[in-house]
C-alpha cells in the first residue's frame, strides 16, 4: 500500500473522538435508513490533508443501524463524449451480522490526483478509495491515463446527510470536464435522477467528460 494511502488511513482512524456523557445504547432497529454524510475532520487532520497536495480528499460517515448483514460497495463510473467507459475502479467490504449488532459506524474515504504528463497528449489520474471502521480496513488503488481536454475542470462533492437505499448507489463526488473552454454548467439534478432511477438522463451525455464516486449498500445472501 502507498505511503500516501496508509497515511490518508492512519489519520483518519486515529482522530481524537469528543467525549461526552455516555447515553444508553438504542434498541437495534430493522426499519432505521442508513445514512451518509460529509464527515466532520479535526482542523488538525485537514491540515495534514491539505499538506498532501493531492486534488481532492473526501470522507464521508456511514451510519447504519440494522441487524441485516451487508457489503459496501464503492465505485468510479466514467463517461467520455456520452458514452459509458469502463469503471476506474470498484471495490467492497462486507459486514457481518456480529459487526452490525455492534453497531459500528464506518467512514469512506475518496481521493483522487491528477498530474501531467510531460510531452504526451493523456494526462495521470490517481484514485484510491478506502472504507473504515473500529474493525478495520479495506483499501484500493488505480492509476488511469486520460486523454489530456483542454478546457475546464469542475468537481462537486456530496454537502448533505443523504439516506442510503439498499442497492440503490449515492454518488458523493461528480468531476465534469469539457473540451472547448467553454465553461462548464453543473446540474444536479442530472446526477440524483441518474441515482434515483439507475437510467443516464440525456443532458448528463452533453458534458465531455463526468467522472462520478459512488457508494452503494448490498444485501449479503
Amino acid at each position: 500500500m502507498p505511503i500516501v494511502l496508509l497515511l490518508l488511513i492512519l489519520l483518519i482512524g486515529c482522530q481524537p473522538v469528543e467525549q461526552t456523557e455516555k447515553e444508553p445504547e438504542p434498541a437495534i432497529n430493522t426499519e432505521i435508513t442508513p445514512t451518509l454524510s460529509v464527515a466532520s475532520l479535526s482542523d488538525e487532520t485537514k491540515r495534514i490533508i491539505g499538506g498532501l497536495g493531492l486534488d481532492q480528499v473526501q470522507v464521508f460517515d456511514l451510519e447504519n443501524n440494522t441487524i441485516e448483514p451487508l457489503m459496501v460497495h464503492l465505485s468510479v463510473e466514467w463517461f467520455e463524449n456520452g458514452v459509458k467507459q469502463e469503471d476506474l475502479l470498484h471495490m467492497g467490504m462486507g459486514k457481518s451480522n456480529a459487526m452490525q449488532e455492534q453497531r459500528k459506524k464506518s467512514q469512506v474515504l475518496f481521493s483522487y490526483d491528477f498530474k501531467e504528463v510531460e510531452g504526451s497528449k493523456e494526462r495521470s489520474m490517481h484514485i484510491s478509495a478506502s472504507i473504515m471502521d473500529k474493525g478495520g480496513s479495506s483499501s484500493t488503488e488505480r492509476e488511469v491515463a486520460l486523454p489530456v481536454l483542454s478546457g475546464g475542470r469542475l468537481t462537486s462533492p456530496l454537502n448533505e446527510k443523504v439516506d442510503l437505499m439498499m442497492n440503490r448507489p449515492v454518488t458523493v463526488l461528480t468531476i465534469l470536464e469539457d473540451d472547448d473552454g467553454n465553461g462548464i454548467s453543473y446540474n444536479g439534478r442530472l446526477f440524483a435522477q441518474y441515482d434515483e432511477t439507475g437510467e443516464v438522463p440525456e443532458e448528463m451525455l452533453e458534458y465531455d467528460r463526468v467522472i462520478l464516486f459512488r457508494v452503494k449498500l448490498l444485501e449479503e445472501k
